[in-house]
């Protein structure tokens, strides 16, 4: 009986601190150092939450830049690879019915990865050009907020946040 008291004891003791204790000390750190990545790296525009910087979604249309293609369709819970290679026919055709640069018809692995590489954001404004009725200006201003807002380059690829890059195209008057 003794040793099942002392294994209670400890049972709960390990509980407390790696069930409770701990992800409570971590959560608080985060909330306390880090509260804008502890909650998500939400997007606001007018106090609203419109997206995350570290998800990608789904995006329709000709008037927005669209992410690298998804094998979950951008939802969270099921997000995973479809492990279909490049030779698989039913994925070529898929991809090839999906914005893409030429240089980059790869979908993305998790299903929501946020970014793009420069050039393929610099390629979809064309459409996005195109389906707004920017003038020569407007498009130029795109491009400029593309090329001030490049991420990496050192260490890993140069990419550009879509969510951050539709909500920037959404601020150039259509038309002008």
């Amino acid at each position: 009986m003794r040793t099942l008291a002392h294994s209670l004891k400890a049972w709960l003791a390990f509980t407390l601190i790696a069930g409770l204790a701990f992800p409570l000390a971590v959560w608080l750190f985060g909330a306390l150092f880090y509260p804008q990545k502890a909650n998500g790296s939400l997007v606001l525009r007018d106090g609203q939450a419109v997206g995350s910087r570290l998800l990608a979604q789904k995006t329709t249309g000709d008037r927005y830049v669209h992410p690298r293609p998804s094998a979950g369709d951008y939802a969270t819970t099921p997000s995973a690879a479809s492990n279909a290679g490049w030779t698989d026919k039913a994925l070529r055709q898929r991809l090839a019915s999906l914005p893409h640069t030429p240089e980059d018809p790869s979908q993305s692995a998790s299903g929501l990865d946020p970014d793009i590489t420069p050039e393929s954001a610099a390629w979809q404004l064309q459409k996005v050009a195109k389906a707004r009725g920017w003038s020569e200006t407007s498009r130029k201003k795109a491009e400029e907020w593309i090329a001030g807002n490049i991420q990496g380059g050192i260490i890993s690829p140069p990419y550009v946040n879509v969510l951050q890059l539709n909500l920037a195209i959404d601020l150039i008057p259509d038309g002008k």
